[in-house]
């Protein structure tokens, strides 16, 4: 029934009193009759009978029963609230496929279209379940924020985390809390220097075409630095017996199209190499994970629950700061695996590094990085703060992050370099000019009155205080009202107070070229040190600070207190 279907007639009662009826009706003995009773409590007597006379037991709803029976929605539901608790972040598409994944294990036959829920089931089951299940719109996690773990996410994980291991009461017992991740070897190995002539630039380095090949392998282990077998991803269809030999005792190997974790690989290692793992071991148990939504299935989340395995994500963005493999383990191991990837190429002639050699360079390296190394992974889990539990070290990652962000952004925040260098260079443009004038403000009317637009030294000190100057199109694509208002911003700031120049110069009344005695032709200079309307230096004012204005066409400088409210001050110009 589509969702625009709207209920023909309005009931007049409400469960309660639906409820109370049938209780009154029941228990009542025999004077109670069905008219009497609906009368009573405002409930129409056909409804009544009928709801009495009801075998099974029904909810207080209209309409036909749901696809899915009341017990498996109320199961659906604590699964949603335990992986909400936990921190997974399901929306509705994922709903969906947890629906289809019960469905299929199950072996249920429904209307859904390949058992996949649509829409108005989705909207029904919402309103179904409104007062336990809502949707909250989530804290988007901007660029800032995928560099820099904030504290406040740290304490609100660390309390979930706190309340959770509480709970279960596994404080002090590092053998409970394990961490899984999965990272891809390549099969590029870094390059070493090599001595070569004295001037030669770039020295060639031979090596055999491997692309972009890498090899995914998930690893675990907990906070006393045991670690699980690895589990090995191969990019295929078909996974061949020749590719399993040689490896760690009793490493999985699975493929993939992709050659990356989904849901299926996810829920197989779960299932097949860390609950068998832990079949003997003590429970409860914390598995902690830079968990994906697109991963979890509902055979995952039910059967580790079941087993006693509870799966905590971290929260976004935060492997570098909180994931114990990340923090002291990888930076270490991918050193070991690009020393036996060089030896490899030199001993094989530089052949290929191809499936049927991967498991015994695998072995190599799993032996020498993590099982030779076993105090690295329990020191990740004590500068993490998940083993022994402290909230305090998870802040000191995310400081550290941020700072590392402030670093790179560079002054002011900028993040590029031409930024950088137009901060740089503005700055000793600024000061530069501070050594030859000192400048006073200008109010806005007499800024509209003595100024049109700003003289070719405030044009210097606008570019060298402001931003760099605009390119040619830029300045063709400026309109006069933001030209204007830009002006008299300018002008605001920019007004200097001139400071004395040699006295012994010569004050020229006129900026005419003349020629010297040796017919050499110079340019005379004008002095800027004096207003060219009372040749002073200095008005015959008390005032302190001298504002000064500038010809539009010549360099000549006037006094505000000289000038008679002209456009154009300079005589000669105009």
């Amino acid at each position: 029934m589509p969702r625009l279907y709207k209920r023909k007639t309005l009931k007049t009662f409400s469960e309660d009193d639906l409820r109370d009826a049938i209780n009154c009706y029941k228990n009542g003995g025999k004077g109670v009759t069905f008219r009497s009773v609906a009368r009573k409590f405002g409930v129409p007597r056909s409804t009544l009978e009928r709801w009495v006379n009801k075998r099974e037991s029904a909810h207080f709803r209209s309409g036909r029963d749901t696809v899915l029976s009341t017990e498996i929605e109320e199961y659906l539901i604590e699964a949603l609230l335990y992986l909400s608790d936990l921190g997974w972040t399901l929306d509705n598409e994922q709903l969906k496929l947890i629906v289809k994944s019960y469905l299929d294990s199950m072996d249920l036959q429904t209307v859904f279209k390949n058992n996949i829920p649509g829409d108005d089931w989705l909207h029904h089951f919402m309103n179904r379940w409104k007062d336990r299940l809502t949707l909250r719109n989530p804290d988007y996690v901007n660029n800032a924020k995928v560099r820099e773990l904030t504290d406040a996410v740290i304490d609100g994980f660390f309390q979930m985390l706190t309340q959770l291991v509480n709970q279960l009461g596994i404080t002090d017992l590092p053998e409970r809390f394990y961490n899984l991740n999965e990272t891809g070897l390549n099969l590029d190995p870094k390059k070493k220097k090599a001595f070569h002539h004295r001037g030669i630039k770039n020295g060639q380095y031979v090596m055999p075409s491997v692309g972009k090949t890498l090899y995914t392998v998930l690893f675990c282990g907990n906070a006393e630095g045991e670690y699980l077998p690895p589990y090995v991803i191969y990019k295929g269809k078909y996974l061949y017996d020749t590719w399993m030999m040689g490896g760690p005792a009793g490493t999985t190997y699975n493929i993939t199209e992709t050659g990356w974790m989904d849901d299926y690989v996810f829920e197989n290692w779960v299932t097949q190499t860390f609950l068998p793992f832990v079949k003997n071991r003590e429970k409860p148990i914390i598995v902690f994970f830079d968990g994906n939504g697109s991963h979890i299935t509902y055979q995952t989340a039910s059967k580790a629950r079941n087993a006693g395995v509870h799966l905590v994500c971290l929260p976004p963005h935060s492997s570098g700061a909180l994931q114990p493999l990340e923090i002291s383990v990888y930076g270490p191991a991918k050193k070991v695996w690009h020393r036996i990837l060089q030896t490899y190429y030199k001993e094989s002639s530089l052949k290929s590094v191809q499936k049927l050699v991967f498991p015994s360079l695998l072995k190599r390296f799993f032996d020498e990085a993590f099982l030779a190394r076993k105090d690295n992974l329990i020191h990740g889990f004590r500068k993490s703060g998940f083993c022994p539990l402290d909230a305090h070290k998870g802040k000191l990652l995310s400081s550290k992050n941020l700072d590392r962000s402030e670093r790179d952004a560079g002054p002011s925040g900028l993040q590029s370099k031409e930024d950088t260098e137009a901060v740089t260079g503005a700055a000793s443009n600024s000061k530069t000019k501070a050594k030859k004038s000192s400048r006073s403000s200008v109010s806005s009317e007499e800024k509209a009155k003595t100024v049109k637009k700003p003289s070719k030294r405030q044009k210097r000190s606008l570019q060298s205080d402001d931003k760099p100057p605009p390119n040619k199109e830029q300045k063709k694509n400026v309109q006069e009202n933001n030209e204007s208002a830009l002006i008299k911003e300018a002008i605001l700031k920019l007004q200097p107070k001139m400071k004395r120049k040699n006295k012994n110069k010569s004050k020229k009344k006129s900026p005419t070229a003349n020629k010297t005695n040796n017919n050499n032709k110079e340019e005379e200079k004008i002095d800027d040190s004096i207003c060219y309307i009372c040749l002073e230096e200095d008005p015959e004012t008390d005032q302190e600070d001298i504002n000064w204005v500038g010809c539009d066409n010549c360099p000549r400088w006037f006094h505000v207190s000289c000038v008679d409210g002209s456009d154009n001050p300079c005589k000669l110009c105009s």
